[in-house]
């Protein structure tokens, strides 16, 4: 399951600029999702997320991975594309850090529980 592309889209339905490839900073602020870990057995998937937002100050940028995380935060997401995520969870908090000049970034993970 690519929970990393059902999340973004999920981000982008809810007003949140998500994407899973980067190829331009030019429309900020964006939050990149990727997939890091998975752990799987026989009935269940978990997806571990990293939800890297993109914007020009600190506030900005925190303030966009603070919304994505809450949108996250134990809710189910479907699309008839990818499937359905059983339950999105918070796992860390925002950390952010300088990326270059005045563009700010800042990280969180969350997980993707899924059936099988």
């Amino acid at each position: 399951m690519d929970t990393a592309r059902l999340t973004a889209d999920y981000l982008n339905a809810s007003g949140i600029r998500a994407v899973t490839f980067v190829d331009a900073y030019t429309d900020l602020p964006l939050v990149h999702v990727t997939q890091t870990r998975s752990e799987r057995n026989e009935l269940f998937g978990l997806d571990t997320l990293t939800l890297t937002g993109y914007a020009p100050g600190r506030s900005e940028v925190l303030d966009v991975v603070e919304r994505a995380l809450a949108l996250a935060d134990g809710r189910p997401v479907f699309s008839e594309s990818y499937g359905l995520i059983d339950r999105l969870e918070r796992l860390s908090a925002p950390v952010p850090m300088t990326f270059v000049d005045d563009l700010m970034t800042a990280s969180a993970e969350i997980t993707a529980e899924y059936r099988l």
